[in-house]
């Protein structure tokens, strides 16, 4: 027999799978456990009772959804609630609403009642209001549709803050308001896409001069604009309930992009002065040039209706589909024909013509059509489209077809104009000696008095890339469109290709920044926008010259399956997360910037990610695998010059069962992976990669942890983290977005928010407190330093006090409990469950049965029952916030080898403490036979509620019996505080 006083100093180790409790040999797994459940372990070795949750905001309907982190920056941040259809968002612990205001907005539906002013709308563009829509057509270039309206504010509605709904069924528009006309104090002004948008503006005075503009040539329409009613603000999404959790975002500035699987994207925007800015809008992410699949998808010809402006594209034959809507198409225009602008203003001009050739080659048509008053002159750049304009100078016709030609269009008609004998249908000419030089024309008002111009262009030579946006299916061969980038000419083309994302196509589903890109995956293949340029698709110019390091990067894996990217992480690579590897984006040199001509992949894992988003970790990844079973850590390793996978669930192969819900990383104060699991626990893993850290521990509240988020704090030394829990409240099933507290307001002080779905009072002393999310419930409540004991709210969730007197700092919430069950005495015939409360159904459980830990299990008909239909003489059940620990095998005090396989006692435990209440611990060799710590502290009898700093004290006896597998077991349980800084324990063996 041998007897040895064992150290186990550190509780950092975690819990690792009974796989590997045998391996002994291993320091690190001596010191592990089997079990740390609401243990929070620390860097530096001590585990305290893990703090308890603040009930925050219940969720919207009490449907599941997500939460998204917004983080603009560390003191400005929010949470996007993402429910089935619904968004609302919330700021600093409260949620978004509007306050009941009597202002309004006339005819907000726009069926034409005549209170929206047009007056600012330019010659040539035009707007349109009645049965329910407005319309705004900025048909000239450069010009201007507006609809307006001066809202009236009433004296008590002055100093408060509305919101503006505005329903934009087709942009961008451009909306300001402010205190005069033009201005934008109280709404900046802002474009608004297509979407729902709720803007907030406090008017200081009796009126707000709300402006809506339009300066693009396709048709804009909005649906309704109006005061929001009092209330929460609630924005409508696309997002169902089946793809919620499928959905992957990323952020730059004030925008989230989002995308998902099966759908198109979409951004959250946020609007209005910073920090706590509080308009939002939900809208589609719509890009403008492409990308384009690079060789036409059929063989029909595709003729464009316009050359601007909002017209139809048909095809020769069937091709379109209800699911084109929303997808672009580039067509090439072949020459430079048709009706290419409508001017109507001072330096107004059309767009230039590209002539080249020789003699004849060069000639081309010029027509005008309208009424006006001011000067149309042609100009010449040898420079390009853009920029290096002159006027054409007057000639010598002596001929001219219609009077004294001066360079200036002043008249209806055509005219054909050659720039090699620069004449106009004249039987005389002038050389100007413009053969095989590229020259670039355009029309424009050089002066402007009023009506438009209508310019048409007929030039046989060249041809451009125009591009439009389909916005609405009429038949297999014909759909309406918008024109973003203007065609040359309505000619039928075989040379057209069609977006790669579309209801035809498929969407993206993931996204990611990465060097200044905004990057989108999905099926077998990435996108990486032009740089800084976050719409922008494109390999080619308008003319089809490649842009070189400026264009987009667009390229397909090549191998794998082509099925779904589940995730972008932006790396010093950029990784993406496929379904049977992870694939590694870079350029041909290490650190190089990535551009079209550099960029490679490589598989750089053959682990497929699970359809979960993942998370950086400073320059690392941490990922699901595909079976949803393992963690891995993407860490770049030299030697391989790229990233290579680390499985964190290596020790312990059963954290993740069933399967994880949810991930996300807090870093302060340590660095710990939260990851929700669907038996309703979550796991988290406290990583220190300096440390050589890797702990497993768990959490458990009597309730379904859903899905986790975490902020950055205003200040302080802790990331604020967020979790969604589903708890039966009175027979109802609600849930409620939670807070886990500040680790020092745990410690049982004052205020001790050692409870769950808990409600924190602070002020004059009163006698109850209501919490109205826990009517008809069993409480704890902790009141100026001391725990009173249960309580049961009324109907309302009022709490009396239990001692009756009136209390300062209260914290009433949700504890656990420990449920057992034993064989009779009489028999001794084994049991196979125990009863719990029904309420508890569907919630989890961690279990032991004869001293052995079975694990978690599911109540269900309000009873705990031991899987595999086993049976134990003794079940004890911990379900809620309770903290039970267990370590792993104790491999001590043999002689002559090992003490595994042969009997021990644990006699004598020796604790040092932290922060520790008389009655916050019991301890022992199994689960059903612990002791409480000693009631006599130095000789004295230790006061109920005493709560020690620090503890270190002889050791003391412990309750137990020779076992073959004895275990050092501890219990904590809410409200009393625990921190066990380090265990001494004396195990005697016999072999």
């Amino acid at each position: 027999m041998a007897r040895i006083n064992a150290s186990m100093f550190a509780f950092n180790r975690g819990e690792v799978s009974k796989a590997a409790l045998a391996r002994v040999d291993n320091e690190r797994l001596r010191l592990a456990a089997e079990c740390q459940l609401n243990w929070l372990p620390t860097v530096i070795g001590e585990m305290t009772l893990r703090p308890g949750l603040q009930m925050i905001n219940e969720v919207y309907a009490d449907a599941a959804g997500i939460m998204i982190p917004f983080i603009y920056a560390k003191p400005d941040t929010a949470i996007i609630e993402l429910t089935p259809n619904i968004m609302r968002i919330e700021i600093g612990g409260v949620l978004v609403a509007r306050v009941a205001v009597g202002t309004a907005v006339s005819d907000p539906t726009f069926q034409g009642a005549g209170s929206w002013s047009t007056a600012d709308t330019a010659a040539g563009c035009s707007v349109t209001i009645g049965s329910g829509l407005a319309s705004l057509v900025a048909t000239a270039v450069a010009g201007l549709a507006r609809i307006k309206q001066t809202l009236t504010i009433a004296a008590p509605d002055q100093g408060k803050e509305h919101g503006l709904r505005i329903v934009v069924t087709s942009g961008p528009v451009t909306v300001r308001a402010g205190s005069q006309a033009g201005f934008s104090d109280y709404i900046e002004q802002t474009e608004l896409d297509t979407g729902t948008h709720s803007l907030a503006m406090t008017p200081t005075g009796g009126s707000v001069f709300l402006e809506i503009d339009s300066t693009d040539q396709w048709t804009k329409t909005l649906s309704s604009v109006s005061i929001e009613a009092a209330g929460t603000l609630t924005l409508p999404t696309p997002w169902s309930s089946a793809v919620l959790s499928s959905l992957r975002w990323t952020q730059s500035g004030d925008v989230i992009y989002v995308a998902g699987y099966g759908m198109q994207q979409y951004k959250i925007e946020r609007r209005g002065a910073r920090p706590g800015a509080r308009g939002w809008s939900i809208a589609l992410y719509r890009s403008v040039a492409g990308p384009f699949i690079g060789v036409p998808s059929s063989a029909a010809l595709l003729t464009i209706g316009a050359c601007f402006g909002s017209t139809t594209l048909s095809a020769s034959q069937p091709f379109f589909q209800p699911g084109h809507v929303g997808a672009l198409f580039q067509v090439f225009s072949q020459g430079q024909g048709g009706v290419l602008a409508v001017l109507a203003g001072t330096s107004s001009f059309s767009p230039a013509i590209r002539v080249a050739g020789v003699g004849g080659d060069r000639a081309l048509a010029i027509q005008t059509a309208g009424t006006w008053a001011g000067t149309l002159q042609i100009q010449r750049s040898y420079v390009g489209p853009d920029s290096g304009f002159v006027d054409v100078a007057q000639d010598n016709n002596t001929t001219p077809n219609s009077g004294s030609f001066t360079g200036n269009i002043n008249y209806s008609g055509a005219t054909v104009w050659s720039d090699a004998l620069n004449q106009a249908n004249s039987t005389t000419s002038k050389n100007l000696g413009l053969d095989n030089v590229i020259v670039w024309y355009r029309i424009a008002f050089t002066a402007y008095t009023s009506g438009s111009a209508t310019i048409s262009f007929g030039y046989t030579g060249g041809g451009t890339w125009g591009i439009c946006r389909v916005t609405g299916y009429i038949s297999p061969t014909l759909v309406a469109v918008d024109i973003l980038q203007n065609f040359s000419g309505p000619t039928p083309s075989d040379n057209w290709q069609e977006s790669e994302w579309s209801g035809v196509q498929g969407w993206p589903t993931s996204v990611g920044f990465f060097e200044g890109r905004l990057g989108w995956a999905g099926q077998d293949q990435f996108w990486l926008s032009q740089s800084d340029n976050y719409t922008g698709y494109a390999v080619q110019d308008s003319q089809g010259n490649d842009l070189g390091d400026a264009a987009a990067i667009i390229e397909t894996f090549g191998s794998g399956p082509a099925d779904t990217v589940n995730w972008l992480l932006p790396l010093t690579r950029l990784l993406c997360g496929r379904e049977q590897s992870i694939e590694s984006v870079r350029s041909s040199s290490f650190d190089q910037v990535l551009t079209p001509s550099t960029v490679s992949t490589k598989p750089c894992a053959t682990h497929g990610a699970a359809r979960a988003k993942a998370i950086q970790l400073d320059t690392s990844g941490i990922f699901i695998e595909e079976s949803g079973s393992r963690v891995y850590k993407l860490q770049f390793s030299p030697q391989a010059m790229d990233y290579t996978a680390v499985d964190l669930t290596r020790l312990n192969t059963d954290i993740a069962e069933p399967g994880f819900t949810d991930i996300a990383v807090q870093r302060q104060r340590d660095t710990h992976i939260w990851l929700p699991k669907t038996d309703g626990q979550a796991a988290v893993l406290l990583d220190e990669a300096a440390e050589e850290i890797n702990a497993w521990w768990r959490v458990q509240t009597l309730g379904v942890i859903e899905n986790v988020c975490v902020l950055p704090a205003p200040s302080g030394p802790e990331n604020m983290v967020f979790l969604t829990v589903r708890r039966v409240i009175n027979g109802v099933t609600r849930r409620f977005r939670e807070q886990l507290a500040p680790r020092l307001n745990c410690i049982g002080g004052t205020i001790n928010q050692l409870f769950d779905c808990h409600y924190l009072y602070e002020g004059v002393a009163v006698s109850s407190v209501q919490a109205a999310w826990l009517p008809g419930t069993q409480v704890g409540v902790w009141a100026d330093g001391s725990y009173l004991g249960l309580a049961t709210s009324d109907g309302s969730g009022n709490v009396a006090m239990p001692d009756g007197n009136p209390h300062s700092n209260i914290v009433v919430g949700l504890l656990g409990q420990v449920y057992s069950a034993n064989a009779a005495p009489a028999s001794y015939a084994p049991v196979s469950s125990v009863a719990v409360p029904a309420a508890y159904n569907g919630f989890p459980a961690e279990v032991f049965a004869d001293g052995r830990r079975i694990g978690v299990v599911t109540v269900s008909g309000g009873a705990i029952t031991l899987p595999g239909g086993r049976t134990a003489q003794a079940i004890t059940a911990c379900v809620g916030y309770v903290a039970p620990f267990m370590s792993a095998k104790l491999s001590y005090a043999a002689e002559g080898g090992t003490a595994i396989n042969q009997r021990k006692k644990l006699d004598h435990v020796g604790l040092l403490l932290l922060n520790t209440s008389s009655q916050g611990l019991t301890m022992g060799q199994r689960m059903d036979l612990l002791d409480p710590l000693p009631p006599i502290d130095q000789d004295t009898a230790t006061p109920a509620g005493t709560i020690w700093d620090q503890y270190d004290q002889q050791m003391q006896e412990a309750p137990g019996q020779w076992d073959t597998d004895a275990r050092l077991c501890m219990l904590g349980a809410a409200p009393y505080p625990v921190t066990v800084n380090g265990v001494v324990i004396a195990v005697t063996t016999n072999g």
